[in-house]
């Protein structure tokens, strides 16, 4: 029942009275006529005051059935003090500050250290161009860090999945090349993209791209980004200057042991192995155990492994490999007897092939995740069970991306003490920016355009159906997404800080790494703004020396996990677009330019269709004519009529 404001005694008991008279009108209680009132005036129905979520339930389903008539709508609104319901306006305060409980709540919920880790899990990308950005052209560290902070939250709350919160890496790169942008050029430029974006947005653009585009092209590429991600990955692992030759030395923070070390870790915890037993070793598939001679790696015969039903074909299959084992101990026994050096030799090689033959399925199974059959003498083709069994995803996850920035961490302050005393309380000056005339037109034709593209199509379209592949019971549109990246740089990129926007790569990575919710992008904000307003922009002496192998393997990974997004693909056709769109893309290191050629190889084989299907009739009629004008002409040839006249036999 609504709630009163209590100088308003008199008038509520009259309204009491009211209810109670309609109520015996009704044939019905207060409390269902009050539900039924709640309805009316488009509310919702909550339990009857003084119950519980079951307690008379019946009582408060039947309110349901309540009709109220418009004159008894105006006679119980009539007997309300003037303002004295809390709802309208002056409800929407309550409403907001309930929204934002549940949405803590479900955040308290939902953080684990698994949502940490996801959260962590796309530093591979922000924190090299954000170094790169304050250290060459001038950034302010902890704008950026607030305002970005601001964004990782709100995105958290909004989208409810680990959205991630990237920097627009065209702009960046533009920004860091030979010809660097000033800080207003750069925000020109956000703030362009960020205006484009937001109109198509408006007007539903994005919704009308999302459904012209085929599943192939998109991920197309998304294979093609994530590749590029990947090599980029590496080079920042690899090489000293992230980029080429010379590589790094092998020792120390910055040393190639603690990349290759890195790589191998991430390899291990965030793909774990998948169905099977964990303690129990995996068993050969059928075709390598009969390179094996019919045994498995618990050593079964060929011989057990034929059911007792099964057909002539497992006998004779199960019949060849003992031949075979007697051939190779006849050769042993002919080796011996000749000498004994021949078979000396013989049978260490067999063992280590067998051995080596062994391993190798062994990896495969691990790799194709072939489940054990049940019963450990049971082999691959008997019980039923088979390798072709459902593999089911188990093992203990580690929180693999926190431990490495820990280590880090680590690393940093024990190689680099001197960056603590550089560490100074409270946050940098935020200045606004009002980019001149020049700076718009440098920002908006060097970096402005180019990035619109890239920001379209993988920060709008391509990150909208990951998300709905990786977490499709959350409704994610490509209009929210664009409405998210122009809020974000329009209200950010006045004020200095780094342009931004999602990306489908950053998804992939925190959802590799363990992000399942919006807690993780909440998470990371809440350290961002934690970091830039305790320390400010002195926290670049400790950001700029983090181990870089560190950031390389994780935006190796993160890559892979990006270009993975291709292996949903089925059909020839589908997968030709596919490649053909990450070709492009890769070998033009431009987005357009690859889904262009997407585009125009799909449509083009959409139209061959539709002229195939319009000129099969033509084609059937005009072969049906000829063979029917072939038939009379055969007709005619053999009729008697179409022969020549005899001559009469006297005839000279």
């Amino acid at each position: 029942m609504p709630r009163f404001r209590e100088e308003a005694l008199a008038k509520n008991m009259e309204l009491v009275e009211r209810v109670r008279q309609l109520a015996a009108a009704k044939g019905c209680t207060p409390g269902q006529l009050a539900l039924a009132w709640v309805l009316a005036r488009g509310g919702d129905v909550v339990p009857i005051p003084g119950t519980k979520k079951v307690d008379r339930l019946e009582e408060n389903l039947a309110a349901v059935g309540v009709k109220l008539s418009e004159d008894d709508v105006r006679a119980l609104e009539a007997a309300v003090p003037e303002g004295a319901v809390a709802g309208g306006l002056a409800g929407a305060p309550r409403r907001v500050a309930a929204a934002a409980l549940a949405a803590v709540v479900a955040f308290r919920r939902d953080l684990t250290f698994s949502e940490v880790s996801g959260s962590l899990g796309d530093l591979g990308t922000f924190l090299p161009l954000l170094v790169g950005l304050v250290k060459n052209n001038g950034l302010s560290l902890s704008t950026t860090l607030i305002f970005s902070g601001m964004y990782n939250v709100i995105t958290g709350f909004a989208f409810g999945v680990p959205m991630p919160v990237q920097p627009m890496k065209t702009i960046a790169a533009v920004a860091l090349s030979q010809a660097p942008l000033t800080i207003p050029q750069i925000m020109a430029a956000g703030i362009f993209v960020s205006a484009c974006v937001m109109a198509m947005g408006a007007l539903r653009a994005f919704w009308l791209a999302s459904r012209l585009i085929p599943m192939p092209v998109i991920r197309g590429m998304q294979l093609g980004l994530g590749l590029e991600l990947a090599r980029k990955g590496w080079q920042q692992a690899w090489f000293a200057d992230g980029k080429a030759a010379p590589a790094r030395q092998w020792w120390g923070p910055e040393g190639l042991f603690l990349a290759l070390c890195a790589l191998a870790f991430i390899l291990l915890t965030v793909y774990p192995r998948e169905g099977g037993d964990e303690q129990a070793a995996p068993q050969l598939l059928p075709q390598q155990a009969a390179r094996c001679g019919g045994t498995t790696g618990n050593g079964a015969g060929a011989a057990e492994e034929a059911a007792p039903g099964s057909g002539p074909a497992d006998g004779a299959e199960a019949g060849k490999e003992p031949a075979a084992t007697a051939d190779d101990g006849a050769s042993n026994g002919a080796s011996s007897a000749s000498g004994g050096s021949d078979g000396g030799v013989r049978r260490p090689l067999l063992r280590l092939k067998h051995s080596l033959e062994r391993l190798g399925s062994r990896a495969e199974a691990g790799l194709t995740g072939e489940e054990k059959p049940d019963g450990g003498g049971a082999t691959a083709g008997g019980g039923g069970g088979g390798c072709g069994a459902a593999a089911a995803r188990h093992g203990v996850r580690l929180p693999a991306a926190l431990v490495l920035v820990v280590l880090g961490m680590i690393l940093t302050l024990a190689y680099y003490p001197e960056v603590v005393s550089a560490l100074s309380f409270g946050p940098s000056s935020i200045v606004a920016l009002v980019p001149s005339a020049e700076d718009w037109c440098i920002g908006l034709l060097r970096a402005g355009l180019p990035q619109l593209a890239l920001t379209s199509f993988n920060s709008v379209i391509s990150v909208t159906q990951l998300a709905r592949e990786l977490f499709p019971e959350k409704r994610t549109s490509p209009d929210g997404v664009a409405f998210s990246v122009g809020a974000m740089n329009l209200v950010g990129c006045w004020f200095g800080a780094m342009p931004c926007c999602h990306g489908a790569g950053g998804l992939a990575a925190q959802a590799r790494f363990g992000a399942r919710s919006g807690a993780a992008p909440i998470f990371l904000g809440l350290i961002k703004l934690a970091l830039g307003l305790l320390f400010g922009s002195s926290l670049f002496a400790l950001l700029r020396r983090f181990p870089a192998p560190l950031l390389g393997a994780m935006l190796v990974y993160a890559g892979i996990e990006l270009a993975a997004c291709a292996r949903r693909q089925r059909g020839e056709r589908g997968v030709a677009v596919l490649l053909l769109t990450a070709t492009v893309t890769l070998a033009m290191s431009n987005v357009a330019v690859g889904v262009a050629a997407g585009l125009i190889a799909a449509y083009l084989l959409l139209a061959w269709d539709s002229l195939v299907q319009l000129a099969a009739p033509c084609c059937r009629r005009a072969f049906a004519a000829c063979r029917r004008r072939r038939g009379a002409h055969g007709a005619g040839a053999s009729s008697p009529a179409a022969q020549p006249p005899a001559l009469p036999a006297n005839a000279a």
